[in-house]
């Protein structure tokens, strides 16, 4: 139940929408490059190409939190341990994360891929 209600607030806590956690085939480059196609000011709330990728990162996001929380339940080790109380991020800084990943490496990867590499790297596990 506990695990149930922090996958529900962690949704919460993203804007996610049921159902927007389908799977993800966007190419990482074709994300980064569309996202900086994309001005910088409140005129971007009104592109399609924004409201498609708000859509693609929060259904990565959402799927490496169902996969960590599925690892939980199964008493797997996780690739990520994001906090139970709950996170936030700036899509600015998601974005800056996910071009410090090398070019050959984000040539192999999706978006979700993406995202489940930067929380690896923000929320690591403790070793056992």
């Amino acid at each position: 139940m506990r695990g149930i209600l922090f996958l529900s607030v962690a949704a919460m806590a993203v804007g996610l929408w049921p159902g927007a956690a389908s799977a993800q085939t966007m190419p990482l480059n074709e994300f980064i490059a569309t996202a900086d196609r994309i001005p910088r000011n409140v005129t971007a709330l009104l592109r399609s190409d924004y409201r498609r990728l708000k859509r693609e990162g929060e259904a990565g996001i959402s799927a490496v939190l169902t996969e960590q929380y599925r690892a939980q339940q199964a008493n797997r080790p996780s690739q990520t341990c994001i906090p139970m109380d709950g996170f936030s991020f700036d899509p600015e800084d998601v974005l800056r994360r996910l071009k410090a990943i090398p070019e050959p490496q984000r040539r192999r990867m999706t978006i979700t891929d993406g995202i489940r590499e930067i929380m690896r790297r923000r929320y690591p596990c403790p070793a056992p």
